[in-house]
């Protein structure tokens, strides 16, 4: 009996033993890790908010033996904090629970052993002190974490109900829940938000506007893909949004608003697809009825989309910082957009609207549209591409593009409009109905659409150059072109720079002239020879290419008192540079660079001038390659 009570007391005496060098392992390892994951969260802090300087430094930490206090504290910076005030700081407390049996995590059925149960909440100072006091003294953010030994984080928390009054208006939210878990080795999270009501009123110029939400629901699973890119879903539901005030006359009510988005990938593509949709539109009594827009977009290369989508970000923080422009750096990342932008367009990708629609008691409308692009390729199968306008048509290869518009459903909802403007029922529905009959009936004249029964419909396709309109051949590429060249629009007409499909010598000239060289001219041959003594080439000259049309201009220049580069280097410069000229051996082995200006799809004079001069930069450094210039 004794030696069964000592073996006993042995063991629990061990166990104990065993648990109290856990629980002082796990209180040491907890306060070493701090640091780390401090580091890390700044980090990520810093790429995700650019222009505020966002920093989470330890404040104090107490290490027991069975639990540990920490304080930390969070500090915002921009420009303005740094010139005029001292950085806005808040701080967060937390009660942390050594494993490996923490009574936080027992008390919620978490019988295996665990890290550590934390538990925070927002600390109570001057700058956060409205908002404690509109939760009645309460901690206005908390929540309660058990953190694993494989690094899984399965937290719980909240913010308070919030409330507050004065004589300008009234606030008030119900409070929010969280649930997440989050798991260190994929940084994978999946997580619910909820939030019951939040009420506003506020009182404007004498009158009162209400705004309601309620039933907010938001879910999100995603992970950190192999391509560096967070993969997953999320998605967001509002029950209800309801906004009144005497401006609106009647309530403006949206029922089922939200959001669902779903970013997928496999070994060599990213797709995502999103859905935007609202299940009621009603101003007081009046249902316009619901709708759903859903987007897609498919065969990204995931590889390049993430240095793409890295470069784009590196440029935003900077803009958004506020940082002085570094025209060097800039010029890298603009380059780096465009060869990465390239990498994209050859991976074939899609981008679609899958469906808008909008449907009321009276029927349903929806519009469809997909577009297939690719890297657009000269004629001689480079990617030599001058214009806009040529980028354009050859970046896009597909467009289908379909339309139907139910008459009833039109009808109905000019109705609605017509009678909120102040019109009685029987002239708004008259009105109406002679409004849409005009449009449809325009729609059939000018080939924009056919009356198909109680349907109007309408159907675009583009391939290969060649475009229809419900069956009729119509001119694309010169709207490719306009669209490629729309940006001109916005200029005074002084300041716009002429747009020219063919050339003469006297223009040739001129813009010689305007780039700063003297030339010399042989009519018969119509080449100007550029008289550049300053720069590397013995003989530079542009050819006015005449076929018949007098639309092209080639750009020469002959190295002849240089040893002429090896077969690998022209090849390298080519397949690399090509855009810059197109270098090769003429008849005497000699070096010779050639670009060839195409103006027939048109292009302004500016522009031409600016090729010239962009070409006798590259050439007076060639074969050094541009990117070292």
């Amino acid at each position: 009996m004794k030696k069964s009570v000592a073996i006993t007391s042995g063991v629990i005496i061990v166990a104990v033993g065993a648990w109290l060098g856990a629980t002082w392992y796990t209180g040491k390892r907890i306060e070493a890790q701090t640091h780390q994951y401090l580091a890390q969260a700044n980090d990520k802090l810093a790429a995700a908010v650019p222009g505020v300087g966002i920093r989470i430094e330890q404040d104090r930490y107490e290490r027991g033996f069975f639990h540990s206090q920490a304080r930390y504290t969070i500090t915002f910076t921009t420009e303005k904090t740094e010139e005029d005030n001292k950085p806005l700081t808040i701080a967060v407390v937390s009660d942390i629970e050594h494993g490996p049996f923490p009574a936080g995590a027992l008390k919620r059925g978490k019988w295996l052993p665990q890290l550590a149960f934390v538990h925070s909440q927002l600390d109570n100072n001057d700058v956060v002190k409205p908002f404690f006091d509109m939760a009645q003294g309460k901690p206005p953010l908390w929540s309660d974490t058990i953190l694993s030994y494989d690094g899984k984080a399965d937290g719980t928390g909240g913010v308070a109900a919030l409330s507050f009054k004065d004589d300008r208006g009234a606030f008030h939210f119900s409070g929010a829940t969280v649930h997440s878990v989050y798991d260190n080795h994929d940084q994978s999270v999946k997580g619910r938000i909820e939030a019951d009501e939040l009420k506003l009123d506020v009182v404007e110029d004498g009158d009162q506007v209400h705004a309601r939400i309620s039933g907010v629901g938001m879910d999100i699973d995603s992970h950190m893909g192999k391509f560096g890119l967070s993969v997953g879903t999320s998605a967001l539901l509002v029950k209800t949004l309801e906004v009144s005030s005497p401006g609106l006359g009647s309530t403006l009510t949206l029922d089922n608003l939200g959001y669902a988005l779903d970013i997928s990938e496999d070994d060599t593509f990213v797709a995502g697809k999103a859905v935007y949709k609202v299940g009621k539109l009603a101003v007081g009594k009046d249902d316009f009825g619901g709708g759903e827009l859903a987007l897609s977009v498919a065969h990204l290369d995931g590889q390049t989309m993430k240095v793409f989508s890295d470069t784009y970000k590196q440029m935003v923080r900077g803009l958004m910082a506020g940082r002085g422009t570094d025209e060097g750096l800039r010029d890298e990342q603009i380059a780096s957009l465009m060869e990465n932008g390239g990498k994209l367009l050859a991976a074939k990708p899609s981008l679609a609207i899958d469906q808008l629609v909008w449907r009321n008691s009276a029927g349903e409308s929806r519009f469809s549209l997909k577009l297939d692009l690719a890297k657009p390729q000269s004629e001689a199968g480079d990617d030599f591409i001058q214009s806009g306008a040529e980028f354009v048509q050859k970046a896009i290869k597909r467009i289908d593009a379909n339309l139907l518009i139910s008459k009833p459903m039109a009808i109905a909802l000019t109705e609605q409009f017509l009678r909120l403007r102040g019109a009685d029922a029987e002239s708004a529905k008259q009105e109406a109905e002679e409004n849409i009959q005009a449009v449809a009936g325009m729609a059939e004249m000018m080939n924009l659409g056919r009356n198909d029964g109680d349907n109007i419909v309408s159907k675009f396709n583009y391939a290969d150059g060649r475009g229809e309109l419900n069956g009729k051949e119509v001119p694309v590429k010169e709207w490719l072109a306009d669209l490629a060249n729309a940006g001109g629009d916005t200029m005074d007409d002084d300041d716009e720079s002429p747009v020219v499909d063919e050339l003469d010598a006297e223009t040739v000239a001129d813009i010689i002239d305007a780039a700063g060289y003297e030339y010399g001219y042989n009519e018969d041959k119509k080449i100007f020879t550029v008289l550049a003594e300053e720069l590397s080439p013995t003989d530079i000259t542009v050819a006015l290419i005449c076929a018949p049309d007098c639309d092209k201009l080639r750009l020469t220049a002959v190295y002849g008192d240089q040893p002429p580069p090896s077969a690998a280097v022209i090849k390298q410069w080519n397949a690399e540079y090509s855009s810059f000229g197109q270098a090769s051996l003429n008849k005497r082995g000699k070096a010779m660079l050639q670009y060839e200006v195409d103006v027939s799809e048109g292009m302004s004079l500016d522009t031409i001038q600016m090729f010239l001069e962009t070409f006798l930069a590259v050439a007076d450094d060639f074969p050094q390659p541009p990117d070292d210039q």
